[in-house]
């Protein structure tokens, strides 16, 4: 278990002020501020400010507008798997801030794996009951299309990585599989990030959240796939071969929108067709033939996504 509290500049709590609206000259309107929150903030005549304009609201900031988040959590016993989960999600809603406190040390040097997969992620501060993160890059030059690429880049590596593989029944290529399934979790998160931290309200945003944790998912098949064969080192037939290499040119042809909807949608219930016609002639494949057809079926699940979104990407 773990207690979250949230907290802005150590303030709980908001307060809403009336000010009245004054027209000056012919078309300048002006706000007063209140006098209690400009002494204590040190507001004079001549300073600057930064006015953020969110939709239909204006938020006045004396510093250069940085919109931090913060958090604290307490953690008792959780594994490095609970870690994951816990510090992806706080990442992914966009926190810049986390302190943790524990009562043993074990959790707070499970951190440093955390943070080798939260981009731009550091320790800032540590003892046997307390570690500090905080993100040191907050405005990161990749946009949410760059981190999508990525992904995509990553499903064809490990895709060329396994059919290479059981071509020569050389599994060699374990760690880069590992590596690549956890690359694609880092670039999920930080896909996600965006989205829920500076674009939660924009509804054309949404196909792309859903299109990440697709990619994201697809990884893990190949892993697992390449782990069992890496174990077995099961010669597989041509057949089973070719279904599995069809997987490729199906999902480029959906993330580069090459294909219309509908035609993508009828080649993947033939393809469906394949692997139960397949499994009945080569029983002896049928882990690798269910698993392409678990990546084809991640594949299709994007489909819809990609038509709201209406563009390449």
């Amino acid at each position: 278990m773990y207690i979250l509290e949230k907290y802005i500049n150590n303030e709980i709590h908001h307060i809403i002020m009336k000010r009245k609206i004054v027209k000056h000259g012919s078309s300048t309107l002006t706000v007063s501020l209140p006098s209690k929150w400009a002494k204590k903030f040190g507001i004079k005549e001549g300073i600057e400010v930064d006015v953020l304009e969110d939709k239909n609201s204006l938020r006045i900031t004396t510093e250069s507008f940085n919109d931090s988040k913060k958090i604290k959590i307490d953690l008792k016993d959780e594994n490095k798997f609970a870690l994951r989960s816990i510090f992806g999600g706080l990442y992914r809603a966009g926190y810049d801030e986390i302190e943790v406190t524990s009562k043993s040390y074990e959790p707070l040097l499970e951190l440093q794996t955390m943070l080798d997969i939260l981009p731009a992620f550091e320790y800032f501060e540590i003892s046997k009951t307390k570690a500090i993160v905080k993100n040191i890059s907050p405005n990161m030059n990749l946009s949410v299309t760059d981190g999508i690429n990525k992904m995509k880049h990553i499903i064809n590596t490990m895709h060329d990585i396994l059919v290479e593989s059981i071509e020569n029944n050389k599994f060699e290529k374990l760690d880069e599989i590992q590596k690549l399934r956890d690359n694609a979790i880092k670039y999920r998160d930080f896909v996600s990030r965006i989205i829920l931290k500076d674009n939660i309200n924009d509804n054309l945003m949404s196909p792309y959240y859903i299109i990440s944790f697709v990619l994201a998912t697809i990884p893990g098949y190949y892993r697992t796939l390449y782990k069992k064969l890496s174990k077995d080192k099961q010669k597989i037939s041509k057949e089973s071969l070719i279904l599995l290499t069809s997987i490729k040119s199906y999902f480029n042809d959906m993330v580069s929108r090459n294909k219309k909807a509908s035609d993508l949608y009828y080649e993947w219930r033939n393809f469906e067709e394949s692997v139960l016609t397949l499994l009945k002639k080569k029983e002896e494949d049928a882990f690798l033939i269910s698993f392409s057809l678990s990546i084809f079926r991640q594949i299709q699940s994007m489909n819809s996504s990609y038509v709201m979104l209406g563009i390449n990407i």
